[in-house]
């Protein structure tokens, strides 16, 4: 089984799989390979927003790696870091123009929620090395009671 939804065989690594049935690490390789009809040009390559961010893209680099520390450790085994939280939050952060700390506050927000699907609720705003995303709402699960 194939498409642009991966597989669903559990693991990761192996999501993009062509038309043709061959592996790719590269999304638009990927993603221009399931067009339907030739009629529509293949994406350009997606570059870095971080190489062309100046000062923001060490603010990222510096503010991502909070993912990595408490109160977002407690889950670490249970949702896998590999999984691109840190290198996805500073590529928004970087791509995020004007509001940098708006999309570093999602980012949280969203490892937040991923926790908490797998039954880790996570209470970070509250704390000081979060005191600027405690203006931007929380869009995702606060938490999630299976019982």
């Amino acid at each position: 089984m194939a498409g642009l939804c991966g597989n669903y065989n559990g693991n990761t690594k192996d999501e993009f799989i062509k038309v043709d049935m061959k592996r790719t690490t590269n999304v638009n390789e990927f993603g221009n390979s399931w067009k339907v009809g030739r009629s529509c040009p293949n994406e350009p390559p997606l570059k870095d927003p971080c190489l062309t961010a100046g000062n923001v893209a060490q603010v990222a680099k510096k503010k991502c790696q909070l993912l990595k520390q408490q109160p977002f450790a407690v889950c670490h085994n249970s949702v896998v870091q590999d999984a691109g939280f840190i290198k996805d939050c500073e590529f928004d952060v970087c791509a995020c123009n004007n509001h940098p700390t708006s999309c570093l506050c999602e980012e949280f927000d969203a490892y937040s929620t991923s926790c908490s699907l797998v039954g880790i609720p996570i209470t970070w705003k509250n704390l000081p090395q979060f005191s600027e995303c405690r203006k931007y709402p929380h869009c995702g699960i606060q938490s999630l009671n299976i019982s």
